[in-house]
């Protein structure tokens, strides 16, 4: 969704320009498919829809081992 695309721009921003450490966390129509991405640019708290199972959305992260955008991950 569009929320997520902005959020993971805003996510980024924080963790970049503004050193920022905390905890950032996304929720609303979060899919297991792009925690991956999420938690690339910054995001380290998720809350998946209901019909997402956790543990298989876990498995996302780091899925991939190659990628076109740098690592912001905190």
């Amino acid at each position: 969704s569009s929320d997520v695309c902005s959020s993971d721009l805003l996510a980024a921003m924080l963790r970049q320009h503004y050193r920022y450490g905390g905890e950032i966390r996304i929720f609303g129509d979060v899919r297991a498919a792009q925690l991956d991405h999420l938690h690339r640019c910054g995001i380290n708290s998720f809350v998946l829809k209901e019909d997402q199972d956790a543990a298989s959305a876990l498995d996302q992260i780091g899925y991939f081992s190659k990628w076109y955008q740098p690592n912001i991950s905190a």
